[in-house]
């Protein structure tokens, strides 16, 4: 078993390389109008607990708090589609089964100018930032 001042720097080395890389997107162009963008959500998190090891030691717990994948973009120049899906707690305490369901799907379509229609699994107005995703916030877990 390593020591904890060791797995604490290796975890915070790499937590400071993630979080210096820029943030990407696939953007797939499938017709004139039509776009698939591709954005992938993960947030590492490592957990210690004195005593927590069978040897009585630090017990140590890698694991992805978050994992979450983005499909959004056009069908046409009025029709537009946004899915959300999540998985949390992937690999906590060696359990890679965490269910992978559908947080946010939603389709809307611009009837006329600057006016849509849209349906699906909708936020309520003016809570859980509804007018921002989860990509974009910067939290401490």
């Amino acid at each position: 078993m390593r020591p904890v001042p060791q797995l604490l720097s290796r975890f915070l080395v790499l937590t400071a390389l993630l979080t210096a890389l820029p943030a990407a997107a696939g953007k797939i162009q499938l017709g004139e109008d039509a776009v698939l963008n591709v954005d992938v959500l993960l947030h590492p998190q490592m957990q210690l607990l004195k005593d927590g090891a069978p040897t009585g030691g630090v017990g140590t717990d890698f694991f992805l708090r978050r994992v979450r994948l983005l499909l959004f973009g056009n069908i046409t120049k009025k029709l537009s589609f946004f899915i959300d899906t999540d998985q949390p707690n992937f690999g906590k305490n060696g359990d890679y089964s965490v269910a992978f369901f559908i947080q946010d799907a939603t389709v809307a379509y611009e009837f006329a100018d600057k006016t849509w229609v849209e349906a699906g699994f909708i936020l309520a107005p003016l809570s859980h930032h509804a007018l921002q995703g989860a990509i974009a916030l910067q939290t401490v877990d």
